[in-house]
């Protein structure tokens, strides 16, 4: 032993410092006797373990000399001093000297147990040579007392030898190697126990656990030792050693060595009870348990279970005994400080009970019985972690003993409690076990149901800490609901409890918790409510805590007693009333808890309240009246509904009567809800009473609040407080109740609390959230009416009544006002409907019915000029001013002009001085308000008002200058007779200074200063006051005027002065009249849609605003041009009353601004009249019949000497942006009204035709041929005066040829004979090159059609004329577009010969050209001709355009069959319907990547105009707009016009509509036809055709190869066009499909012509792609000294240094010399070798593209023919597989997905195929297995094969071995590679291989050899910093977590449903 382990040793020692004796581990004396015989192989042994160890010791010595010489000794000696320290050395540990069991120190037997003592501990060593000589070494000492065991078990301890020196499951091993051997070591084995238990308290595990495994074998082999010799003593040590492990180190792996142990022993030591219980109670001990750990617990208490019921199973007197002592071990188990003694206990006593009872299920068990009966303790203990045990045996016990519960009803009492339990853990195990074992009882299943579906629905993985915290306590609320609902629910099945225990629970709530107190009180809810009593102990418990505790205690202890309110009937009277005066408190003096007061209010309902005294039910009453005032809008919702509900329930009248007169007096509550639910119990409780009178004005109340009509609430209030007043003798129960002193000194206390008497509040202080609960306008009404005195004067003495009027001054105005002093706070509230509901209050309080009180009135008017005038806040202002603004409206005799007269002033003041907006808009109102109801005393006073007003124009708020503009017209209106010139004068001058803005308009302030919006307002604004002088004289000049603006570029001046227009228009004579309208009518075609709505208007007949409110509001009688010099004062003291009419008295409240809407809601009708006009565009053929209404309507025929006037004026427009269109239009209706402009006009018309057709001249020339038609329409006669006008010059322009063919149908109608001439004039433009080609098509268009109503010559020289324009053109893109535009034509006309040659030869190469617009057009012309071809003829269309890839070609070529001869030739209503499934092969069409078309052969643009919907009408139609509109609500209606559809635009293309009435009639197409066909795709009707006609099919299909051919051998790289190869190869796809199943032979020939094709095409690219790949080597770009390339041939090194030789004489060339000729030289050899490279590219390309989808068609047949054999399939498909070895990626791509598709297609229908691909995957598999590091790009593909194929074969076996391959390559070197290897994982568990959700999960238990856990490898690769696929792992993962989460849903839905449907 060196140095250093002996000092490691005595470290080791010094660490450790517990001892055996410290755990409870006991020693013994033992003493034994080795046989003679034995004691030289021992010592011989013994001096090999001593050279071993390389100690010495005394017996040593002494054996060394009796039986070794000297010389062996010295040697010996000598070894043991030289060892080197660097060799790996046996541990001799010292540590067995601190233990106090050594044994025979100096004896040889002693030395032996010490020795192989050792040497088992040294089995735990580091170096495999030492544990493999310690091993020989106790195999050496067991075969000296045994001979036979090496030769009996030679195999087994070779195994044991292995295993230990590769330390391979070393506790195992060790245990199997002293299985064998531990018999042998019968004689020693106590002695060998006692050495090894030393160990238990040894520091290191390892040495720790190798102990353990050896003695554990060693006593189970000797048994008979340690039970009779030993005396049980090892198994009690060993039982101790396992509370040593935390003791001695805080790890300890090795104690699963010591729990095996047990499980090994059982057997032994079960028959000892107090042991087995000892060890069963110290393993469920145990702390920090491993998950393996547990495992071997539960084993070994499985095997104890088993062992102890073994040994009782036949007895049955010991049996229960045993059973409850071991129950009773569960139970002490139960302790209150550690959480982890109760981690086995539930598994534990249902393993027990079930081992017990092993083939039935439990029915009884009395030992079971009584152990749950025993926990009564523990379910009521203190400690939660007691409860939650006594809970988890209940548990437990319940899952094997189900029937326990109904045998023992009380434990549902148990269970119910543990529902509120405070311990969460313990409440969820409760309620766990309540929900599992009440499942007969269906409204407990129904809840727990709901409860699940809401959870699940709250399942989210993707949360937020954010989030989680706020619906943290809505959870918490929803769970603490639900348990209230099962705790409900349980109580009332369960037995009843004792009523002591309701008293226990009441007794101990103010000594618990909060918590506790809470699960009391609702268990005192509950089972109280089970009882037929309630003790008034109970209730004065929870009384005590309504005023006590926290506010949550409060609540639960209200809601108890509520709860408790049925119980309460069988009090006596005493005792209720002692309940209610304390519930009676709680809604008087805690009125800030407004939870408990509301849930007190709807509790009472409940309440016995007719057994409560009289004197009670008032003061109830009472309190109830102050709820109406609380805050909380529910209380008060509660109180009316109380006051309802609890009516009938009253014992005298007046109690009835007081509830109707509360909710009189909470009829003003703010919330509408609550005042209409007042209404209605209003009108409910009046019903066959005295007040029944009053219910229509309480449904006039109602009415309004549901109509929000808040201004006319004032009304109807005062019309019900008029009705009491006028019925009062009958309502005097409960006026008497409203106007007692306790309700009215509420209400003013409320409203006016802490208020000065004689001063107005301040808004900024002022409470006004007050208002917002009860408004004051009722109560002030009412009172007023009644003139109820305000509470008494603070300085009045108490004994004064509160009726007598105080002596001062304030006190008089108090006493008068009253009430109505409520309102006042509210006038200065800046909430704009609330004050002018206080104002029209206020007005309303000084009327009693049609009666004025002056009194009244002149102290309101005193307060208002004395405080609100002068108040330094606006509100008040502003309230003041309407206050007398709406006096003034009433027309109150003397009074209202008085006022009128005073505040005059004060109104200009404010509004010229006033910076607030609002106050400014108040004193317009009131100016305005004074000029319509007293115009002639005002008017000396208009012009100083016009001028204030003036200066409102330039304001900044729009409400202010539009308030401004009204009162401006009233001011024109209304300027005296004498004024008008001054008024006129003033606005023109006004509009000319800021329209020249001259020197003048500088040297004036009120115009120098004005921005352009500024200027343009004002003009607006006096153009509309010029509309508004009512002056016959100046009508005239005023139009004059105004028609300089109607051209303005402003739409809003034009609108104003066209509105002015039409308020003068009418004061002019009728001449003058029509010719003023006359030269406006352009502006109904104005480009802006407010002109033109204006002009609408006008034809609706519609007033303006400044009629319509000269025509309401009419002059008060009283006005004269002179002011009264009386004052409103003196009126007012000269009498009492005024009595007015009821029509007076609704002038309260009118407002003006309401006029206002009268003339807007009606022109919104007008223009809803009108939509159908506005929303057409102006300029259009669908307008002018509008602008011919309009003119019919207001025009007419003027005299001669008007005309020139109007057309001058209609000429002048013509020159203006907004009128130059719509005056064209207006020119040509007038000429039609005066034939003598004609000529005129149409020469102007004609003119406009002559311009270029561009998009700016597009308008005019619309408007131009619009007119032209408008002209040409309505005379006949002068028709061809304006054709010869229009065709006069010999140059034909676009614009003639446009205007001819829009008059078409008149020339047909009305001029036909002009047609020959037309022609002959439009040909020659037709066959001239130099025309532009759209010109030359419309030419010939109209040439066309003239020659419809010519002769058969014209005819023939039209068709001459198309032939000749088709043939000088080359593209065939344009001769589709001529063909296409001239369909119409070619269907009309009978066709020569030569015509319809030209037509089947582009019709054929135009249906095989690539284009699918070409195809398209071509079927029109098709059409044509069709019925003239051949039947070969005909049938090859009919096969291309049925085989055609495009659905819409195929669909429309299939409509030709409809015809009812070929219909029936074909037979085509026998056609077999075939699955369109080539239609899915478009997949692998999508696979080869498009690239770009270089197309040469393009058109050029033939429209002129692109956009084909001008008036957005397919938009409107379609269904996203419909969709749009819906989803925001808008109705249908809004689009009803928008919707239709226009005429096009007379510039449009031609299009077929002339000649859609050409249609051969001979060729019907039957519906009946049409509807079969479209039940049909096209492949089946086609395979119908070439079933009949295979000569044909075969015909075409080859002539197809033939194509194909041309392309691939003679189409160069530059004439290459991939579409055309494309369109080729989808043509052939769809004739092979339809051929399949006719003629098999002919298409396995098809089949292998392509093979050969691709073959071809392939090897053709390989050859390519080396010989570039070699160019690319010699070439320059391959040496480039920037490229690092290694040079591996000598070859390749002079190259390079040629290269650079040549580029280094060409600068020294360039240097010296300055030519550049060798680098010139060197340049073009660079150049042409660019060029050989990009031909020879292309030409790769080109073979690539085309194999690839020669390959397409190929896989296509294969995947979608079920005619091919089983041979031919699996030859296709091995062709293909033989693809893969292809270089090409895309190659590689497009086959790998054809073979996964013919595979999803063929597998399940055919076993031989299954054969194939599972070979497939199988090679596959090899050839990854094999060639993965040269495989490359190509292990992409073969993973994503292997993937897709072992997905569809569903193999399990398969599956595994794939996602064993592809979770190796997630390491792949190659990025790609792993990027998709990890997606294919993904892909297979979409695909639904189990195996990956699985592999993917954290609590998978599988543990067999080939069980994949997918996540550890995650995990792995995720802590890799240098891994970067991370993302790809984490989109796994998220999928993973999104398909547990969907997992579990669909479980939770399906259980749900299950549910439903039971």
């Amino acid at each position: 032993m060196n140095k250093t382990d002996k000092n490691n040793n005595a470290k080791l020692a010094k660490a450790s410092k517990v001892t055996n004796e410290d755990v409870g581990i006991k020693s013994r004396s033992i003493a034994f006797t080795l046989k003679s015989e034995e004691r030289l192989p021992i010592t011989e042994w013994l001096k090999e373990v001593q050279k071993f160890f390389g100690i010495r010791t005394a017996i040593t010595n002494s054996l060394m000399s009796l039986y070794q010489n000297n010389e062996a000794e010295n040697e010996i000696l000598t070894k043991l001093d030289n060892v080197e320290m660097d060799i790996p050395q046996p541990i001799y540990f010292s540590y067995l000297d601190y233990q106090d069991n050594q044994i025979f120190d100096d004896m040889i037997e002693g030395l032996t147990v010490k020795f192989a003592v050792h040497l088992i501990a040294n089995l735990s060593h580091y170096s495999e040579n030492i544990r493999v000589q310690a091993t020989n070494y106790i195999i050496e000492l067991t075969s000296i007392f045994d001979s036979n065991l090496l030769s009996s078990n030679k195999k087994v301890l070779e195994n044991c030898i292995l295993n230990i020196q590769i330390n391979d499951d070393v506790f195992k091993v060790i245990s199997k190697l002293f299985q064998v051997i531990g018999p042998s070591l019968n004689r020693i084995s106590l002695a060998l126990v006692s050495g090894l238990e030393c160990f238990y308290t040894y520091i290191d595990p390892l040495v720790r656990g190798i102990c353990i495994s050896a003695l554990t074998q060693i006593i189970n082999s000797n048994e008979k030792v340690f039970i009779k010799d030993d005396n049980m003593l090892s198994f009690w040590n060993l039982k101790f050693s396992l509370g040593a492990f935390a003791k001695v180190s805080n790890s300890y792996p090795d104690r699963i060595c010591s729990i095996h142990a047990f499980n090994i022993l059982s057997k032994l030591y079960t028959k000892d009870l107090k042991l087995t219980l000892n060890i069963i109670q110290e393993l469920m001990k145990l702390e920090k348990k491993s998950r393996k750990e547990i495992q071997e617990i539960k084993s070994t208490l499985k095997k104890i279970f088993s062992d102890i019921y073994d040994t009782i199973k036949d007895d049955k007197s010991k049996y229960d005994s045993i059973c409850s002592s071991v129950y009773e071990s569960f139970k002490n188990i139960i302790v209150a400080n550690n959480e982890d003694f109760l981690d086995l206990l539930s598994w534990s006593i249902e393993e027990f009970t079930k081992i017990c009872n092993p083939n039935k299920k439990v029915k009884e068990s009395p030992s079971l019985t009584n152990f749950v009966n025993s926990l009564s303790y523990q379910f009521n203990a203190v400690q939660p972690l007691v409860r939650y045990g006594a809970a988890v045996c209940l548990y437990s016990t319940l899952n094997v003993f189900p029937r326990l519960l109904p045998l023992n009803p009380d434990l549902l009492v148990i269970i119910v409690n543990g529902l509120v339990d405070n311990d969460c853990y313990c409440s969820s195990l409760y309620k766990h076990i309540f929900q599992t074992h009440t499942k007969l009882y269906p409204n407990i299943t129904k809840l727990v149901e709901e409860y699940k579906v809401l959870e699940s629905s709250k399942l989210n993985y993707d949360y937020d800490i954010d989030d989680d915290e706020k619906n943290y306590e809505t959870d918490r609320l929803d769970n603490d609901n639900y348990i209230e609902k099962l705790l409900k629910a349980g109580i009332s099945i369960a037995p009843n409890i004792s009523k002591n225990q309701i008293i226990k629970y009441a007794n101990i709530l103010e000594f618990v918790s909060m918590k506790e107190c809470m699960k009391f009180l609702s268990l005192i809810k509950y089972w109280g409510q089970k009882e037929k009593k309630v003790d008034i102990y109970v209730i004065q418990a929870l009384i005590s805590l309504l005023t006590n505790g926290k506010e949550e205690v409060q609540e639960k202890s209200l809601e108890v007693i509520l709860a408790l309110i049925p119980l309460f009937n069988n009090t006596n009277e005493k005792e209720l009333l002692f309940i209610w005066s304390h519930l009676r408190n709680i809604l008087k003096d805690h009125q800030d808890k407004e939870k408990m007061i509301l849930t007190l209010i709807n509790a009472l309902m409940d309440f016995p309240l007719q057994r409560l005294p009289d004197e009670s039910l008032i003061d109830l009453l009472k309190i109830q009246f102050t709820l109406i005032f609380h805050k909380n809008v529910s209380i008060r919702a509660a109180v009316y509904e109380f006051l309802n509900f609890s009516y009938d329930i009253w014992k005298s009248q007046d109690l009835k009567f007081n509830v109707i007169s509360i909710l009189y007096a909470a009829i003003g509550d703010f919330n509408r809800e609550n005042a209409i639910k007042i209404c209605d119990s209003i009108i409910k409780l009046s019903y066959n009473t005295v007040l029944q009178e009053l219910v229509p004005n309480v449904k006039e109340i109602k009415d309004t609040l549901e109509k929000k009509l808040l201004e006319d609430l004032i009304k109807a209030y005062d019309n019900l407080a008029n009705a009491i007043h006028i019925n009062q003798n009958n309502c005097k129960n409960i006026t008497n109740i409203l106007f007692d002193d306790y309700f009215t000194d509420k209400f003013w206390d409320f409203f006016l609390e802490n208020c000065s008497d004689d001063q107005l509040v301040k808004p900024d202080e002022y409470n006004y959230s007050k208002f917002f609960i009860q408004t004051p306008f009722f109560i002030s009404l009412l009172y007023s009416k009644f003139s109820v005195p305000p509470p008494a004067l603070n300085d009045v003495s108490n004994n004064t009544p509160r009726d007598v009027m105080p002596t001062s001054i304030i006190g008089k105005r108090r006493f008068i006002l009253g009430y109505i002093i409520c309102n006042f706070p509210l006038t200065g509230i800046s909430d704009k409907f609330l004050r002018r509901m206080a104002c029209l209050t206020l007005i309303r309080c000084c009327f009693r019915q049609i009666v004025l009180k002056h009194k009244i009135l002149l102290r309101l008017m005193e307060f208002i000029k004395e405080k609100m005038l002068v108040s330094k806040f606006w509100t008040y202002k502003l309230s003041g001013l309407d206050i007398i603004r709406q006096l003034i409206i009433i027309k109150l005799p003397l009074i209202s002009q008085c006022m009128m007269a005073q505040f005059l002033d004060y109104s200009l003041d404010c509004l010229q001085n006033s910076p607030i907006d609002q106050l400014k808009q108040g004193a317009l109102l009131f100016i305005e308000t004074s000029i319509l109801i007293f115009p002639k005393a005002i008017g000396p006073r208009l012009q100083d008002i016009r001028d204030s007003i003036r200066l409102m124009f330039v304001d900044d708020n729009p409400r202010t200058t539009e308030l401004a503009s009204r009162v401006y017209n009233l001011i024109f209106s209304y300027c005296p007779e004498s004024q008008m010139d001054d008024f006129y004068k003033y606005l023109i001058t006004e509009i000319d200074l800021i329209n020249k803005k001259g020197v003048e308009a500088m040297s004036d302030p009120l115009i120098s200063n004005l921005s352009k919006e500024e200027s343009e307002r004002i003009v607006i604004y006096s153009i509309s006051a010029l509309g508004c002088i009512p002056n016959k004289l100046l009508s005239g000049p005023i139009i004059r005027e105004l028609l300089k603006y109607i051209t303005s570029d402003n739409y809003k001046i034009r609108s104003e002065a066209l509105k002015s227009i039409f308020m003068q228009v009418e004061r002019l004579s009728s001449a003058e009249r029509l010719t003023i309208l006359w030269i406006v009518l352009p502006l109904l075609a104005d480009e802006n849609f407010t002109v033109r709505k204006t002009f609408n208007i006008y034809l609706k007949n519609v007033q303006f605003s400044v009629e319509l409110l000269q025509n309401i509001i009419l002059p008060h009688k009283e006005d004269s041009p002179s002011l009264t010099s009386k004052t409103y004062e003196s009126v007012l003291a000269e009498a009492e009353t005024l009595v007015l009419s009821q029509k007076d008295i609704s002038e309260i409240g009118n407002d003006i601004d309401k006029i206002y809407e009268k003339p807007i809601m009606r022109q919104l009708i007008a223009e809803q009249e009108c939509e159908e006009s506005l929303s057409i565009p102006p300029i259009s053929m669908d307008y002018m019949p509008y602008i011919k209404a309009a003119a019919k309507k207001i025009c007419g025929k003027v005299s001669n000497q008007k005309i020139g006037e109007i057309i001058y004026f209609l000429l002048s427009f013509l020159h203006t942006k907004p009128l130059k269109y719509a005056s064209y239009l207006v020119l040509s209706e007038f000429c039609c009204y005066h034939d003598e402009s004609i000529s005129q006009i149409s020469k102007v018309l004609s003119d406009l035709l002559y311009q270029e057709v561009c998009m700016e001249n597009r308008k005019t020339m619309e408007a131009a041929i619009i007119s032209l038609y408008n002209l040409s329409e309505y005379s006949p006669i002068a028709f061809k005066q304006i054709i010869n006008t229009i065709t006069s010059s010999n140059e034909k322009c676009d614009g003639e040829i446009f205007a001819i063919y829009n008059l078409m149908n008149l020339i047909k109608e009305n001029l036909p004979s002009i047609a020959p001439e037309l022609i002959n004039s439009y040909l020659p433009l037709v066959i001239n090159k130099r025309q532009p080609i759209q010109k030359r098509i419309n030419a010939l268009f109209v040439c066309a059609e003239l020659s419809t109503v010519c002769s058969d010559t014209e005819s023939a020289t039209v068709m001459k004329a198309i032939i000749t324009f088709i043939n000088s053109f080359q593209s065939s893109r344009e001769k589709m577009k001529i063909f296409s535009s001239f369909e119409s034509i070619l269907n009309y006309f009978k066709l020569n010969n030569e015509i319809r040659l030209l037509l089947i030869e582009n019709a054929r190469d135009n249906l095989m050209n690539y284009d699918e617009e070409i195809r398209d057009n071509s079927i029109s012309i098709f059409k044509s001709f069709y019925k003239s071809l051949n039947e070969s003829d005909l049938l090859w269309f009919t096969f291309h355009y049925l085989a055609d890839p495009v659905d819409t070609i195929s669909e429309k070529g299939k409509m030709i069959l409809a015809d009812e001869e070929l219909y029936r030739k074909y037979n085509i209503y026998s056609v077999t319907y075939i699955d369109e499934k080539v239609k899915n092969s478009n997949k692998f069409f999508d696979i080869i990547k498009n690239e770009d078309d270089t197309n040469d052969d393009e058109c050029p643009v033939i429209a002129p105009f692109a956009n084909e919907d001008e008036y957005n009408y397919n938009y409107y139609n379609s269904d996203a707009r419909k969709a749009l509109t819906q989803k925001y609500g808008l109705p249908e209606s809004l689009f009803i016009y928008k919707c239709r559809k226009l005429t096009k635009s007379p510039l449009d293309n031609f299009d077929k509509k002339t000649f859609s009435k050409s249609e051969n009639e001979n060729g019907t197409i039957k519906n009946k036809n049409i509807e079969e066909l479209n039940n049909l795709n096209s492949i089946s009707v086609l395979h119908h055709l070439m079933k009949q006609f295979p000569s044909i099919s075969s015909n075409v299909i080859n002539e197809l190869f033939e194509n194909i051919d041309k392309i691939i051998n003679y189409s160069s790289t530059d004439t290459f066009n991939k579409n055309e190869i494309s369109f080729c190869f989808s043509l052939l796809e769809n004739l092979l499909c339809a051929i399949d199943g006719i003629n098999n032979d002919l298409t396995n020939e098809y089949m292998k012509k392509l093979q050969v094709l691709i073959n071809a095409l392939l090897k053709k690219a390989d050859d390519l792609r080396k010989h570039l790949f070699t160019k690319i080597e010699k070439s320059l770009y391959f040496f480039n000294d920037y490229i690092d390339v290694p040079i591996i041939s000598s070859e390749q090194f002079n190259l390079i240094e040629e290269i650079k030789k040549e580029s280094q004489e060409a600068t020294l060339e360039i240097l010296k010399t300055g030519k550049a000729t060798k680098l010139n030289h060197f340049e073009n050899t660079k150049n042409e070798f660019d060029s050989i490279l990009e031909n020879e590219s292309e030409e790769l390309r080109k073979s690539v593209t085309i194999s690839m989808f020669a390959l397409a068609i190929y896989g296509s047949y294969y995947t979608f023919s079920n005619d091919c054999n089983m041979n031919n399939l699996i030859l296709g498909y091995r062709f293909l597989y033989n693809i893969l070895k292809n270089e090409h990626r895309g190659v590689r791509n497009l086959v790998t997905n054809m073979l996964v598709s013919i595979t999803k297609n063929h597998y399940k229908v055919k076993d031989e195929f299954m054969h194939e691909t599972m070979v497939t995957i199988k090679n596959l598999i090899k050839i990854l297995e094999k060639d993965d590091d040269v495989l490359y790009y190509r292990k992409i593909d073969i993973l994503n094969l292997i993937c897709n194929l072992s997905c569809i074969i569903n193999d399990k076996s398969i599956e595994h071995d794939t996602i064993k391959i592809l979770l190796n390559h997630w390491r792949d070197l190659n990025d790609e590679t792993r990027i998709v290897s990890i997606n294919l994982i993904k892909f297979m568990g979409e695909c639904g291989v189990t195996e990956i959700i699985n592999g993917l999960s954290t609590d998978k238990n599988d543990k067999s050899e080939n069980s994949i856990n997918i996540m550890v490898e995650i995990a792995s690769l995720m802590s890799n910093p240098e891994y970067t696929e991370k993302a790809e792992l984490n989109e796994l993962l998220n999928w993973y977590f999104e398909k547990i989460k969907e997992i579990k849903i669909t479980k939770t839905e399906s259980k749900s449903k299950n549910l439903n449907q039971t």
